[in-house]
């Protein structure tokens, strides 16, 4: 039998010690995560801007090579007669206005 002056032991997890740590281990770990995801956030920012100075870099290279093929179109039309010229304007008006093939042109 027990006496009046035995002290009943708390289970551990009804003492206050107990239920601190359990906060301060939430309060890390939730603390822990904002520092991964801000890492992965500063990846995921400068792989886009990789990716859109090599988008910049690519659409730069595709208009100067544009404006090399309209060059030499431009000096390849300087080579032609202009009889050549008005019977491909002519051309290209029949095929405007009349449905026929490339050969009955």
């Amino acid at each position: 039998m027990k006496s009046k002056h035995e002290k009943v032991k708390k289970r551990f997890y009804k003492k206050w010690w107990f239920w601190l740590i359990v906060v301060i281990v939430i309060v890390g770990a939730m603390g822990g995560n904002d520092t991964e995801d801000s890492s992965v956030e500063n990846e995921n920012k400068q792989i886009v801007s990789q990716n859109q100075s090599e988008e910049i870099i690519k659409e730069t290279k595709e208009e100067k090579d544009i404006e090399d093929i309209e060059e030499n179109e431009q000096e390849q039309d300087e080579d032609v007669p202009t009889e050549y010229k008005s019977a491909l304007n002519k051309a290209q008006t029949y095929s405007d206005t009349m449905y026929m093939s490339k050969a009955g042109l």
